[in-house]
């Protein structure tokens, strides 16, 4: 069966699907699940990729702030480069923005990989190529952060308020949430993502004064999931 020629508009709806399908799987191996970047230690943050198939791919690599839109703080070096099967290649990321060593406070970034896969000229006519793209958090550590979160994600409070439960991050550093639950209630976890910096959000909504303790586990830097903490909900 010959292959068609599909549209610009039908391929970015597939590049779309396949970037969200769960049955969909990039080929390239990143070495870490998250970026930490403790500016004050190194100069620049290195990220491997490895392509442990037996094809040719070009990798395209840039960083968004944590709204997904293009910055001037952070630049990832090689732009664009190509990565031949079962080979590796190095991406370097370094802060070219001199007010960023100052902040107060973790920075928060996204590195986008994405990788093309080679034509094969050989086989002739349409191909469709399928373009994946990998997303990794980047954590910038200014020289007044400390390089190594250790525990302070332990340090989270919880209290009830009109709105529900608020959890609040009196730290300089973003915590993802793997799990929350209230009380002694580990099978009904309560969704929750990650809390910026000296901030407070709303964890759960609704009446929780029935809750005398919070239980969590986070993401550490290390991308494992820490033990559990229990914290009383004031």
């Amino acid at each position: 069966m010959p292959i068609q020629i599909i549209s610009n508009k039908i391929a970015k709806l597939l590049f779309i699907f396949f970037s969200i399908c769960p049955v969909a799987n990039a080929s390239l191996i990143l070495d870490q699940n998250r970026v930490i970047y403790p500016g004050a230690v190194v100069q620049s943050a290195m990220v491997k990729i490895s392509n442990p198939t037996k094809n040719d791919y070009l990798i395209q690599s840039w960083i968004e702030d944590k709204d997904g839109k293009m910055q001037q703080d952070i630049f990832v070096d090689p732009p664009l480069a190509k990565i031949a099967a079962l080979h590796k290649v190095a991406l370097r990321i370094s802060a070219i923005n001199p007010a960023l060593i100052n902040k107060p406070q973790e920075q928060f970034y996204w590195l986008n990989v994405k990788e093309i896969p080679k034509i094969d000229k050989a086989l002739g006519g349409a191909q469709l190529a399928i373009v994946m793209r990998t997303r990794v958090k980047i954590f910038f550590r200014p020289k007044e952060v400390p390089a190594d979160m250790d525990s302070a994600y332990k340090d989270i409070e919880w209290k009830h308020s009109s709105a529900g439960l608020q959890a609040n991050n009196p730290t300089p550093y973003y915590i993802t949430f793997d799990k929350v639950w209230l009380n002694n209630r580990k099978e009904k976890n309560i969704k929750a993502d990650m809390i910026p910096p000296f901030s407070t959000i709303l964890i759960e909504k609704g009446n929780t004064t029935q809750a005398d303790t919070v239980n969590y586990t986070i993401i550490n830097d290390f991308g494992d999931i820490s033990d559990v903490v229990q914290k009383k909900v004031h």
